[in-house]
């Protein structure tokens, strides 16, 4: 699958309204480092939450393109603390009812 394929299949599940940032932080020189390992960031708002809940993604191109979109996310605080998505992974943060919304449907995405 291909980034745009990856993009897509995203969406498919419920998450519109998709922007990434790709590429290391703003002043940061990245030319030598390879395509596949570049940092990326995909955030998202999944259907019928009506922007009370977002998803973002951050790792690299490759474990993007490797990611399971059917596993798990790990929930993180509204708003998110930067220490608490450092680490590669996929993540969602909302109000209190949106939150509450997800764990009595036991996911995220709707299908």
């Amino acid at each position: 699958m291909d980034f745009l394929e990856k993009l897509e299949a995203l969406k498919q599940k419920g998450v519109y309204s998709v922007t990434v940032n790709y590429g290391e932080r703003t002043g940061c020189d990245d030319h030598d480092v390879p395509v596949m390992e570049r940092s990326i960031f995909v955030i998202g708002e999944p259907v019928g939450y009506l922007g009370s809940l977002r998803v973002i993604y951050k790792g690299t191109v490759k474990s993007f393109l490797e990611l399971d979109l059917s596993a798990p996310l790990t929930q993180i605080s509204n708003p998110p603390l930067r220490e608490e998505y450092e680490e590669p992974g996929f993540y969602y943060w909302g109000t209190e009812e949106s939150i509450a919304q997800v764990e009595k449907q036991d996911k995220v995405f709707m299908m």
